[in-house]
C-alpha cells in the first residue's frame, strides 16, 4: 500500500510514501484495497486487508501517519481471525474523530459474508466489538459504503447483497439501527434516523472525510 500527496489540485504529485512495505515471496506480502480518511487535526488513516496478521485468512488491518503520510505508525488490527476472513474495508470518522470501519467478512457465519461495524474512539489504537449489519444464514452481502455527517454524526451505510429485493427498505432499516447505536443519542429513548437509496447519497467536492448530503430523504 502506497500513498501520494498532492498540493496543488492534483497538477503535480509528490515522492511515493509507502504505508506498507511486505516482503514479496509468500502469502504474507498480500495488502489490498486500501481506504482512506482525515480527521481534523490533519492525520491521516488507512485501512485495508491483508494477510500480516495470519498467512491464511485476510484481515482488516489499520495504519497511522501523523505527518502527512511521509512516516505510518505500526499496524493496528480492526479484525485478528486465525479462521475467518474479513475483506473491503470502508472507514470514515465522525466530529469528534472517532473511527468506524464497515468491512464484510465470515465472522458471524462461516458459509456467508455479512456486513460488519467496528468503532474506535482512541485513533485506532483499539476497537470495540463488532457490530453485525447483517446476519443471514442463506447469502453473501458485500462492499460495504461508509459516511458520516460531520454536522449531525448521523451514519450512512450501504451495501450489495442477494438477500434484499430492489425496495432497498430492509438495508434502511439496518443503518438506521447502527446509525442510532453508535450516536451520542445511544441511550435515549427515540433516536432520528433519516434514509434514503445509495444513489441519492452523494460527497460533496473538496467536502472533509465523512461529509455527505441526503437527497430524496
Amino acid at each position: 500500500i502506497a500513498v501520494r500527496t498532492s498540493t496543488n489540485a492534483g497538477v503535480t504529485w509528490g515522492a511515493r510514501k509507502d504505508v506498507t512495505t511486505l516482503a514479496s515471496g509468500g502469502t504474507a506480502e498480500a495488502a489490498k484495497d486500501p481506504v482512506i480518511a482525515l480527521d481534523s487535526s490533519n492525520n491521516l488513516y488507512v485501512a485495508y486487508y491483508s494477510y500480516e496478521y495470519n498467512s491464511s485468512k485476510y484481515n482488516i488491518a489499520l495504519r497511522t501517519s501523523t505527518n502527512a503520510g511521509v512516516t505510518w505508525g505500526e499496524r493496528k488490527d480492526v479484525t485478528a481471525s486465525t479462521t475467518r476472513e474479513s475483506l473491503n474495508p470502508a472507514i470514515a470518522l465522525d466530529s469528534s474523530s472517532n473511527l468506524y470501519v464497515a468491512y464484510y467478512s465470515k465472522e458471524l457465519n462461516a458459509t456467508y459474508y455479512n456486513i460488519a461495524v467496528r468503532t474506535s474512539t482512541n485513533a485506532g489504537v483499539t476497537w470495540g466489538a463488532r457490530k453485525d449489519l447483517t446476519t443471514s444464514t442463506v447469502s453473501d452481502a458485500y462492499n460495504p459504503a461508509l459516511a458520516i455527517s460531520t454536522t449531525t454524526n448521523k451514519i450512512y451505510i450501504t451495501w450489495h447483497s442477494k438477500e434484499y429485493d430492489a425496495t432497498t427498505n430492509n438495508i434502511a432499516v439496518r443503518s438506521a439501527s447502527i446509525a442510532a447505536y453508535f450516536s451520542k443519542g445511544r441511550n435515549s429513548k427515540k433516536v432520528e434516523v433519516v434514509y434514503t437509496l445509495a444513489n441519492h447519497v452523494r460527497k460533496p467536492q473538496k467536502a472533509k472525510p465523512g461529509l455527505a448530503l441526503v437527497e430524496k430523504e
